[in-house]
């Protein structure tokens, strides 16, 4: 699957940039658009997606995963997308972009940045929301919530 150059970024990796990314506290994925192979993963994403990980395709990594078909779907388009996606028990958002990697070919680099707390801290609102604090049996906007649903 190819990728027009003109639709890359362009702005090229530099080897020192792979220092940065090695401590960056989210995971990043470099894949080449030219034959879909992973050409770099940091420290972050060698710990959630395994040491293996490197020189595989992406599709023999990711298959069968949602962040896998918006992953092609957007290849396709040619366009970056934000979106959440469950990795691990972990919520992430992943930030996708064209690039130029270090030899100057055109890539693809995925970050997923960990939202864990922020998507506990909605879902406990969302029940506090819902519910009496001392009882904790649903409140009046539930049951209303509950009686529009079946109406």
């Amino acid at each position: 699957m190819c990728t027009d150059m003109n639709s890359v970024s362009s702005n090229v990796v530099t080897t020192g940039m792979i220092d940065f990314f090695e401590y960056f506290p989210s995971f990043i994925v470099v894949v080449r658009i030219e034959d879909n192979h992973i050409e770099y993963v940091n420290h972050v994403a060698r710990l959630i997606f395994g040491e293996s990980a490197m020189g595989k395709c992406f599709d023999d990594v990711f298959s069968g995963t949602s962040m896998h078909e918006r992953y092609l779907k957007n290849i396709k388009e040619q366009r970056n997308t934000v979106y959440d996606e469950s990795i691990n028990n972990k919520w992430y958002q992943i930030n996708e972009a064209n690039i130029k990697w270090i030899d100057g070919k055109a890539a693809r680099i995925i970050v997923g940045i960990d939202i864990t707390e922020v998507k506990n801290s909605e879902r406990q609102m969302a029940i506090s929301a819902s519910t009496d604090l001392m009882t904790g049996i649903h409140n009046r906007q539930a049951g209303l919530d509950f009686l529009n649903y079946f109406i």
